[in-house]
């Protein structure tokens, strides 16, 4: 995963990178050395992946080509990043940049995937020493590490690497507490290793302080005399209020680079006294319709979620995890109370996150709350599973299908981000359907322009087929007000010679009052890759009861073509996709028509 991710194709490795290269440079306070810029190598921003305006395929040959690329220091351009979280999580990562960057200057590829190895191989080691003291639970434990999501952050630039990991040693070493309470007290290292933890989670991301509630589960005799239980609360609470408020208060400010300008903590923050009905609202409405994209993130998506991964492993993850529970025995200790406690912890959790957006993110008013992620629940869900364990293990020798079962997984996620990121049409290979592109990096039908298809208007927009079997195109309209029958007409032709190939009507009727797709089908056209074409788009009967407006960009979101309006060139692009069969569905109509 570290070499088969495109660079900058993880969730805000640009960022990330960004408050590295910054912290290289000896400066530890976010945005303070960038924002006297321009410091940020332009190199950087050259080979991001997320910098073109459409997800094209990584060929061989552009690979080789990024391999080459150096910091060119007379070429830095200005950037601010979003990345405001604790020194801590980057600092080993900036000394390998300031090294490698900065003193040896080698190619920025190979700067990169060191910085994603380094993340991968801390994430590694924190979680087999994870496994290795957690008493109960450790193929469970094992299973959620290697399922694609913990894996893909762990192989990017991310600090969720050190985040998730913490969580699970955490989980773990109080899980060891218990087992070991056979001993009256903590011991000095059990002592120093608990304290060390917790002022480490105190550097984690802003959910993670929830774990910190692991903590009523060590038995009340491991501290000893009230004088020592009085003085581990009080480290705590101190540890708490110094690394972890005390940080996010100082870099609060930061908070403008992260908020869309409509949003206002303070003002969350009193409606939850002053209207508490509200944030219900919100919170319920968000999990209700939000709660299967959480689980399709949870288990793995690529990075922004622009392609899921194969539908095998999210019914294969939920088997593997059941099976991996009826094969532990709960200790004796895990009583109904303390299930409970964990439960409570991951409901808490769970909550909790989607709080912290709805404070920070959201704008006051709206119910809903933008920003949350399901890989932001990867710490919690161990709890869950964790208070599950039965009192018996109820299957036997399940070792094999849960080694070959997280085998698969992974190979399956592996396999699934080399397809979308150097295969064209790669994720047709796993998902099936048809093959859509553009794949818009910013895809936004509400911030697009909007132009009412009456008699006076022709919408003409050039494209380049990537794929082969073209057969199908989809135009997004904002809106539809329809009284009368009307029609929208399309033509497809061929860039050059002007042939027509396709001339299709459909019915204004068809379009969604509040904006949607309308798909014009034709016969496949095997040889379309690479092939120009041009789309022409106009209304059929005008009439002036009848209101339609097609959409398009304000601004250049499809690199390979150009919109025209009645003849004048537009700055945007129509926001549209050609469809091609190919992948699993290619070959199931081929095997269907034989």
């Amino acid at each position: 995963m570290v070499f088969v991710m495109p660079i900058g194709a993880g969730f805000d490795e640009d960022t990330h990178l960004g408050r590295i290269w910054e912290m290289s440079k000896g400066v530890m306070i976010p945005n303070q050395y960038l924002s006297q810029g321009p410091y940020y190598p332009y190199a950087f921003y050259q080979l991001s992946y997320r910098q073109d305006v459409n997800l094209t395929p990584i060929s061989w040959q552009t690979w080789l080509d990024q391999q080459t690329v150096k910091i060119d220091w007379d070429n830095m351009i200005n950037h601010k990043t979003r990345a405001i979280y604790f020194p801590s999580l980057y600092i080993v990562q900036a000394f390998i940049v300031g090294i490698m960057g900065r003193l040896l200057d080698t190619p920025v590829a190979m700067m990169y995937y060191a910085v994603r190895l380094s993340y991968l191989l801390m994430f590694v080691l924190i979680t087999y020493l994870a496994i290795r003291i957690i008493p109960t639970g450790k193929w469970l434990l094992g299973i959620l590490s290697v399922l694609p999501m913990p894996l893909i952050q762990a192989s990017s630039i991310s600090p969720d690497a050190i985040n998730n990991g913490i969580g699970f040693l955490l989980i773990a070493w109080v899980f060891y507490l218990n087992e070991n309470s056979r001993r009256e007290k903590f011991d000095v290292k059990e002592w120093i290793i608990t304290l060390f933890l917790v002022v480490v989670v105190c550097t984690l991301k802003i959910n993670s302080i929830f774990l910190l509630l692991l903590l009523f589960l060590i038995p009340r005799k491991k501290f000893g005399s009230t004088k020592w239980l009085v003085a581990f609360i009080a480290m705590t609470l101190l540890a708490i209020g110094i690394v972890f408020i005390g940080w996010n208060l100082f870099t609060s400010t930061e908070l403008s680079v992260i908020s869309t300008g409509d949003t206002s903590p303070a003002e969350q923050i009193k409606g939850l006294f002053t209207n508490p009905g509200h944030y219900l609202s919100a919170l319920f409405f968000n999990i209700q319709t939000q709660y299967q994209r959480y689980y399709l993130e949870w288990v793995g998506v690529s990075g922004y979620a622009y392609w899921q991964m194969p539908y095998l492993i999210y019914i294969l993850t939920p088997l593997l995890i059941l099976l991996a529970v009826l094969a532990e025995k709960a200790p004796v200790w895990l009583d109904i109370k303390r299930r409970l406690l964990l439960m409570v912890g991951f409901i808490i959790i769970f909550v909790g996150t989607i709080s912290v957006f709805y404070l920070i993110y959201n704008p006051p008013g709206s119910i809903i709350i933008p920003g949350v992620q399901g890989r932001y629940f990867i710490i919690g869900v161990p709890l869950l599973l964790l208070a599950l364990v039965p009192t018996k293990t109820i299957i036997q020798n399940t070792q094999g299908w849960l080694k070959w079962g997280s085998v698969l997984t992974v190979l399956g996620g592996c396999l699934a981000l080399f397809l979308v990121y150097h295969v064209t049409c790669g994720s047709s290979w796993f998902s099936g359907g048809a093959c859509y592109l553009p794949q818009y990096k910013n895809w936004s039908p509400a911030t697009s322009l909007s132009e009412n298809m009456d008699s006076n208007i022709r919408v003409k927009q050039t494209f380049t087929s990537e794929c082969g079997n073209l057969n199908q195109v989809r135009i997004w309209f904002n809106k539809a007000d329809i009284r009368t029958d009307g029609e929208i007409s399309m033509s497809l032709r061929a860039q050059g010679n002007d042939q027509i190939l396709a001339e299709i009507g459909s019915p204004s009727t068809q379009i969604p009052q509040d904006g949607g797709w309308i798909y014009f089908n034709f016969p496949e056209i095997p040889a379309s890759q690479s092939e120009k074409y041009i789309l022409d788009v106009l209304a059929v009967k005008p009439d002036k009861d009848r209101n339609f407006e097609i959409a398009y960009s304000k601004t250049n979101e499809y690199k390979n073509g150009a919109l025209t309006l009645n003849g004048q060139p537009q700055d945007g692009d129509l926001l549209f996709q050609y469809g091609c069969l190919t992948g699993l569905e290619k070959m199931s109509r081929t095997l269907f028509h034989k």
